[in-house]
Order: structure tokens, then C-alpha cells, then sequence
């Protein structure tokens, strides 16, 4: 049997690639002295050696103990290599040349130690063993004795993963993706995953090579029902998911034996820190004494913590010491208590972490992120959302961070950045050329000089969220119409890479968002707009090209909606929540709204709805949370059975029960058998 050899297996491939691929970039650096690029490439060739001789093990029987512990020994050499260049890279370290000399000694020595292990193997298969224990005992890596819990755990192995282990057309993919399937491990036991801090955190461990690869494995898992998808947002994209109760239970036995995450909930053996690269910590709310962490803990990339409701700080204080880290690249504290301006501090000024990618804290009422956070300049996420404090002021060493792709918070300038683009002479020329900034979600719009006046010129960005403070003056304003027309225009001359603006103006005195000047030929992949407006917003009505608009608390009727987007085309999803719709009816041959996949429509008042015939012919989803509903496919009004593409309808919970009824006779009697469900509205 062979899923075992291809589950851990997978691991020293990917870490074996990994760890080949990073001493690539430090034999080609320039600043790299000759003779440690000689021995980086004698390292390389080492490991890609070692991977040889593994991949070489016999896979008809799984994998015995020892070979096993070979993978686990390769794994930890691409480990500390991948750590080694990654620090030379960040230019903190000088010790790199004593650090090549000990992986090249360290590496030969693995080399000649593997090949006797694999020797001694060849002599230790049990004479006249039948082939059935053998394979059982094999594929849990145990010995002979150990075959009933073998077989419980071959039994384990959900379907799912066999069928895709099973195919060779996969197996490559396993290889190099396996990782990612096993870092859910990090996670609680049905614990619902957020997908795009998932996805950002696979890219900082360095488990996928970017953004597009991380979204091409979460939708691979899913199409094989390897992970499930929990909650889908209304336009369809997958927002949370889980493994199942199997998967998690498989993954976490590989993981264990390969040392890939320790969940630690007190009662974590010492030996077991002291190797750890991954600690997800899970304090319960009572129960467990304090953690008992090693003082130095030089290899552990990721720490996140997950403590349940009520628990008490203090069981998880001992690994906010961050002096015990060397090597952190992600680190997540968004669930915990709110860190201290002490714990910050040491974050990043007494214990910098400099290897930091993805960094997701809750400040709580800590409003200002120090100038000092420049010192971590190999973050690619941040993540301040959801803290107490409103809004968190930053410098604008936060927009100087080199590799920054998702800044995520409620953001202003600091009120002393007058100009910045005049006090700083570097910062244009950053932001214009050198910024990577894609995610900026989001800042504020007031009196002060801000994010609005450096928006145009960040050519990255892909994904921007503001908010419209009632103390906006006309100036700001002006600016920032102008930097969403040039955001807008961006996405015109770059069509696939798909642009989103979102924009709360409910506080704003002024109406600012009808004397945005449209721009020929725009597009934009997602638009969400939410405040009071007295008419369709022109520059919305001009765009060539929309696929998902949100519409939220305009006071606009139906009829001003859909006439507004008479010249838009692609619509593909459309939200609206709005109490001034008055009725919804679809015009018949309305071309322009044919396209719609998506629905979803929330009123506190009650709602006129008409869809005739033939009409929304490629409808996927259909919601309607309003409780004062009172049609259905049972009267003229609503038709449904020649949407053909139907597989969602969710209306309020609070529905009348007559109607309730209605509803679901005509769902019963559609063609596809759409899912119907009922959730809360206003």
C-alpha cells in the first residue's frame, strides 16, 4: 500500500524543492561571496541527493520507521536552509558564511547517515511476515506488533484522499501541495477557516509560489472534497471551509509524525517544543495550568493562538514571549486579548521578528502603530482589523514596507504627515514604481491630508475600501474623486486583473459621489457603495463593464436602479439593501441584466417582486430577505421554473408561514431541486 509513502513522502519533496529553489536565489545574488555560493551549491546538490534516495524507498509496502525518520531529517534541513537565506536576504544576519559551513557539513553527514539507514532497512523486513501485516505495519510506520492500530488507521484514511492519491494524474500535485493540506492542522477541531487570511498565510510559510497558486489549491480541494466549503458569500466565492472530522483527524496524524504543526494545549512534551515549526496553542476556558514553553525556541515559523470564550489570558501569556523566536513568519493573535503597547514593542523593537510575513493582532484600544514597524520589512499582510480603537493611525513607514501586498484595518495618516509626499523625497518614487500594495482595506476620508492624496499613486492596488468621515472637506473629497477616477482607468488598460472599490459615505455631509466625472470604458470586477444618494451615480452609470455591484442604503428606487445600468454590461451579481425600492420587477428583455448569476435583495419593508418568464434565464442564487414577502412561484409574479441554472434560494426566516409553504412546493416542483433555507434578516 502506498498512501502512507505519498502522505509523508509529499512533505520532503515539497520541503527538498523548497529548499533547492531558496539556494538558487543565494547563488545568484551578487553580494554573495564566491566561496559560499561554491558550498550553497554543493548544499543544493546535497539535497536534491537526499530527496533522490527517498523517493528511490520501495513504495509497494509504505514506509517503514526508518524511512520515515529519513523524511523527517530532510525536512528539517530544507527547514533551517530556507531559514539561513532567508535571513541573509533581510540583511540582519552576518553570519552566514559559518552558516553555510555548518549545513554543508551537516548535509553530508545526512547524506552518508540515510544511506545506512536505507542499507540496515533492506535487513529488517520479518522473515515469513505475511504480506497483509507487513503492508498494515508498513503504512502506520510501526513495527510488527503495532498492526491492529495500523489497520485502524489505513481504515482512517478518508475516500476522499485515497481516490486522489490513487489517481497518477494527481500525484504530482501531492507532492507539491500536501503542505497546504496539512497546515488546517493549525486549526481548532471544526473550527470554520476564513479562506483569504488561509490563502495569504500558505504564501508567507512559502507552501505555495503566490496568490494565484494558493486560490488554485483551496478550489482543488474543494472540487475533490478533500476540504468543504462552509459559507458561501452571496456572489459565490467560498468565505469559510473545514476539514472534515476524518480529514482533520488523518492530517493531524501525518502532521504529528512529521513535526509539521504541535497543537499545544499545556500538556505538550518538552522534546516535542524544542523541534516544533508550527505551535497552534488552544487554551481552554479552564482546566489546563499555564503553558510550559522552552526558553529559546529557534525554529518555530508560525505561532498562532486560539483560546476559547473566557479563557483566561494568563494560560496562554508564556507565548507572547517573544524573545524565544527567531524565525517567526506568521503570527496570529487576532483571537487573543488585546495586545499590550509592551508585547508590541517587543514584537517589533526589542525581540524584531525579522522574517515576519503575515502579522494579525488585535491592538484594542491602541490607536497609533509606532514608526518602528519599518523595522519588519518583510511583511506582506497586516492585518489591524477589528481592534476596538475605530481607527489606528500609521506613519508612512507603513507604506514604505518593501513586500506589503494586504494592509487590513480602518486606517489614517498620522496627523503630523502634513505632506509627506514633500517631507519625504523618496516616497513618490516609492509608491509610483517600487510599491507592492494591492489590498488596502481601508482608510478614512476627513480634514487631515491622507490615504486619498497617495492613492493614485500606488499602480498595484487591486482592492480598495474607504470611509467618508462627516468632517470630509470639499478638497479631500475632490482628491479622492479623482484618485477612484484614475483607480477606475487602471482597470480599463488591466481588465484580468480585476479591480474593487468599496466606498461608505453614510457619515459624509456632502455628495460627493455624483460629481465623480465617469471614465470612458471603465471597469471594475466588484463596486460596493453605501450612503445616501440623490440620484444614480454618474460615473456607475458610465462603466462598460461590472460584474458585482452592491448597492446599500441609497434611498434609490428599483426603477432608478435598473435604468442606471441600462449602458452597463456583465453584471453578474447584484445586492442590493434598500427600504426605498418600492417593487423589483424585471423589465422583459432587459439585456442588460440577463447576464445576472446572483441575487440578493434586503428590505425591512415590504417588497413588490415580478420576474416574468424566460427572464434572469442564467440565475444561480436567489435571495430575498424581507419578512413582509408575500409572493411566491405559486402566484403570477415570481416564475422560476425555466431557470435552468437554479441551485440557492434564502429567504427571511421570519417568513409567513403561507408563503413559507408556497415557496416550498415550488422549489420541490422546480427541475433542479434548488436548496432552500431560511436565515435571519431584518
Amino acid at each position: 500500500m502506498e498512501i502512507a509513502a505519498a502522505l509523508v513522502g509529499a512533505v520532503a519533496t515539497a520541503a527538498a524543492t523548497t529548499a533547492a529553489s531558496k539556494l538558487t536565489t543565494l547563488i545568484g545574488n551578487r553580494h554573495c561571496e564566491a566561496t559560499v555560493k561554491e558550498k550553497a551549491q554543493f548544499i543544493k546538490d546535497e539535497v536534491r541527493f537526499i530527496n533522490s534516495l527517498i523517493k528511490s524507498m520501495p513504495k509497494e509496502l509504505g514506509l517503514s520507521p526508518l524511512q520515515t525518520q529519513c523524511i523527517v531529517q530532510l525536512s528539517r534541513l530544507a527547514c533551517e536552509i530556507e531559514d539561513c537565506v532567508d535571513l541573509f536576504h533581510t540583511g540582519k544576519t552576518n553570519t552566514l558564511t559559518y552558516d553555510i559551513d555548518r549545513l554543508k557539513t551537516k548535509s553530508l553527514e545526512m547524506r552518508e547517515r540515510i544511506h545506512t539507514y536505507l542499507e540496515i532497512e533492506k535487513k529488517m523486513v520479518p522473515i515469513g511476515t505475511d504480506r497483509l501485516v507487513e503492508d498494515h505495519r508498513r503504512l502506520l510506520g510501526t513495527s510488527h506488533w503495532g498492526v491492529e492500530r495500523a489497520s485502524q488507521w489505513a481504515a482512517a484514511v478518508p475516500q476522499e484522499l485515497r481516490d486522489l492519491l490513487d489517481d497518477s494524474n494527481h500525484r504530482f500535485w501531492v507532492d507539491k501541495n500536501f503542505n497546504c493540506l496539512l497546515y488546517l492542522c493549525l486549526f481548532p477541531p471544526n473550527q470554520d477557516v476564513s479562506t483569504k487570511p488561509l490563502m495569504r498565510r500558505w504564501v508567507a510559510e512559502g507552501l505555495v509560489d503566490g496568490a494565484n497558486v494558493a486560490a488554485e489549491n483551496l478550489r482543488f480541494f474543494i472540487d475533490k472534497s478533500i476540504i468543504r466549503s462552509i459559507h458561501t458569500s452571496n456572489n459565490g466565492e467560498v468565505e469559510t471551509c473545514q476539514s472534515t472530522s476524518q480529514m482533520h483527524a488523518c492530517i493531524s496524524e501525518k502532521s504529528k509524525s512529521q513535526n509539521f504543526v504541535l497543537v499545544c494545549d499545556g500538556a505538550a512534551r518538552i522534546t516535542e517544543l524544542a523541534e516544533a515549526r508550527r505551535l497552534s496553542v488552544h487554551p481552554p476556558a479552564n482546566g489546563i495550568p499555564e503553558l510550559n514553553l522552552l526558553d529559546d525556541l529557534p525554529r518555530l515559523r508560525t505561532l498562532a493562538v486560539f483560546p476559547a470564550d473566557e479563557a483566561n489570558p494568563d494560560r496562554y501569556e508564556a507565548a507572547l514571549d517573544f524573545f524565544r523566536y527567531k524565525v517567526l513568519r506568521v503570527l496570529d493573535l487576532k483571537k487573543c486579548a488585546p495586545l499590550s503597547e509592551q508585547r508590541l514593542k517587543d514584537i517589533i523593537i526589542k525581540h524584531p521578528q525579522f522574517l515576519m510575513k503575515y502579522l494579525s493582532i488585535n491592538l484594542g484600544n491602541i490607536n497609533e502603530l509606532p514608526r518602528s514597524i519599518m523595522e519588519l520589512n518583510q511583511l506582506e499582510t497586516l492585518d489591524l482589523s477589528g481592534t476596538a480603537s475605530e481607527t489606528v493611525t500609521v506613519h508612512k513607514e507603513v507604506l514604505l514596507l518593501p513586500k506589503l501586498k494586504h494592509l487590513l484595518g480602518k486606517f489614517q495618516l498620522n496627523i503630523m504627515e502634513s505632506n509627506p509626499l514633500k517631507s519625504h523625497s523618496g516616497l513618490r518614487d516609492f509608491l509610483t514604481n517600487k510599491s507592492t500594495l494591492e489590498t488596502l482595506e481601508g482608510f478614512v476620508t476627513g480634514t487631515r491630508y491622507g490615504f486619498q492624496a497617495l492613492m493614485s499613486l500606488m499602480k498595484c492596488l487591486r482592492i480598495v475600501k474607504i470611509w467618508c468621515k462627516s468632517d470630509a472637506s470639499q478638497a479631500n473629497l475632490d482628491i479622492l474623486s479623482s484618485a477612484i477616477r484614475k483607480f477606475i482607468r487602471r482597470g480599463t488598460d488591466e481588465p484580468h486583473c480585476g479591480r474593487s472599490l468599496s466606498v461608505d459615505f453614510e457619515a459624509c455631509l456632502r455628495g460627493f459621489m455624483n460629481e465623480i466625472d465617469p471614465v470612458t470604458a471603465g471597469i471594475l470586477a466588484s463596486l460596493q457603495l453605501h450612503g445616501k444618494l440623490s440620484q444614480f451615480p454618474p460615473f456607475v452609470a458610465g462603466l462598460s463593464v461590472i460584474e458585482e455591484l452592491c448597492l446599500c442604503s441609497t434611498g434609490l428606487s428599483w426603477e432608478v436602479i435598473q435604468n442606471g445600468l441600462i449602458m452597463v454590461k456583465g453584471l453578474k451579481y447584484l445586492r442590493l439593501v434598500e427600504d426605498n425600492l418600492v417593487h423589483f420587477d424585471m423589465p422583459p428583455k432587459a439585456d442588460h441584466l440577463r447576464s445576472i448569476e446572483r441575487i440578493s435583495i434586503v428590505s425591512s419593508r415590504r417588497l413588490d417582486i415580478t420576474i416574468p418568464d424566460e427572464e434572469l434565464p442564467l440565475l444561480v442564487s436567489l435571495q430575498i430577505l424581507c419578512q413582509a414577502l408575500d409572493v411566491s412561484p405559486a402566484t403570477a409574479n415570481i416564475q422560476i421554473n425555466h431557470m435552468n441554472k437554479l441551485e440557492k434560494i434564502t429567504l427571511h426566516h421570519q417568513l409567513a408561514s403561507g408563503i413559507r409553504t408556497k415557496w416550498e412546493e415550488g422549489t420541490s416542483g422546480h427541475p433542479n431541486k434548488p436548496v432552500l433555507s431560511f436565515i435571519k434578516g431584518p
